[in-house]
């Protein structure tokens, strides 16, 4: 996928996207020295880069496609970095950076990215029913937008904690 793990200084372990190579097209570039995603979080990714090594002509344009999609098609030549924002938290994306000259763009390979987790959402009210009267069965669907593994379920009752249910022991 070309994505190998750097470790950046005082902090954990993030994805760098290797280097890019197209050696036939005379004008575009063929090379990149690097480009690195150097922050995820559960909404947003930040992306920089270097320009190609080898240019091959004047570099007019990067452009940035996600999941194949062109998504910004005139970033200038003289930026490096830009940031993917309105993401969904813990999904997948694939990035693919362009460096262009008047001749054309050239690819860097895809890369994979998944969005850090966010707390649920859309999770309905539980439903209790009782048993007889001293206990009742409380029943739950799960959240409609995850946003991440659910571990475990709380359970209050007037807004203390009651109990704890481990996904796990569901």
């Amino acid at each position: 996928s070309g994505l190998q793990l750097c470790r950046r200084p005082s902090t954990s372990l993030w994805p760098c996207i290797t280097a890019w190579h197209r050696s036939h097209s005379r004008g575009t570039t063929n090379r990149s020295e690097s480009a690195q995603i150097f922050s995820v979080t559960a909404n947003a990714v930040h992306l920089s880069w270097l320009p190609p090594a080898i240019q091959n002509g004047v570099i007019t344009r990067y452009m940035l496609k996600q999941n194949e999609v062109p998504l910004f098609t005139n970033l200038p030549a003289d930026t490096n970095t830009t940031a993917v924002v309105g993401l969904m938290p813990f999904a997948q994306y694939a990035f693919r950076l362009a460096a262009c000259t008047s001749s054309g763009c050239t690819d860097s390979p895809v890369t994979t990215v998944r969005t850090s987790e966010a707390a649920p959402a859309d999770l309905e009210a539980p439903i209790p029913t009782t048993l007889d009267s001293s206990r009742i069965a409380i029943e739950w669907q799960p959240p409609k937008r995850p946003n991440g593994v659910v571990t475990s379920y709380r359970l209050l009752r007037n807004s203390q904690k009651f109990t704890e249910v481990s996904s796990t022991t569901l």
